[in-house]
């Protein structure tokens, strides 16, 4: 029973991770607008939450 929670949470924070980034990319483009930069630079911090992301699953 403990396994299978632990299974369970471990796939949850996972499918949130992807879940935000989903999210995210389709208002890309207003997030531009709103901050008055350019598309590359919110693509920037995109870019930088996936890393972490990564290395936050990797360890």
């Amino acid at each position: 029973m403990v396994r299978n929670s632990c299974t369970f949470g471990l796939a949850l924070l996972t499918t949130m991770g992807i879940l935000g980034v989903d999210t995210y990319l389709p208002s890309i483009p207003d997030i531009a607008a709103e901050f008055n930069t350019s598309f590359a630079q919110i693509y920037k911090v995109l870019k930088i939450a996936k890393i972490t992301f990564y290395l936050k699953n990797t360890q």
